[in-house]
């Protein structure tokens, strides 16, 4: 998919954020793999573990990206949808 999409539906449903989100979340799920110390392999690394590997250090440069965020407060007060009182 690109931004000059010809099938204009798709094309607003793009979110190039939403893309990243999903990078990111790979690579942290690769990471997990990677960590986990119940796996025991004697087999070289092939091309797939490279592509893996890749995919980690992606995620980690977009991590980067977002810099530090404020803390999340873990019980937010409800708030009332204003979007629907109007």
């Amino acid at each position: 998919m690109t931004l000059a999409d010809p099938r204009p539906a798709l094309a607003e449903h793009s979110s190039l954020v939403g893309y990243l989100m999903g990078v990111a979340a790979t690579a942290h799920a690769i990471e997990e793999l990677a960590l986990d110390p119940n796996r025991v392999t004697t087999a070289a690394p092939d091309d797939f573990v490279h592509m893996l590997v890749g995919v980690a250090s992606l995620g980690r440069a977009i991590e980067r990206l977002v810099g530090t965020l404020p803390p999340v407060d873990t019980d937010p007060a409800p708030r009332a949808p204003q979007r629907w009182l109007r």
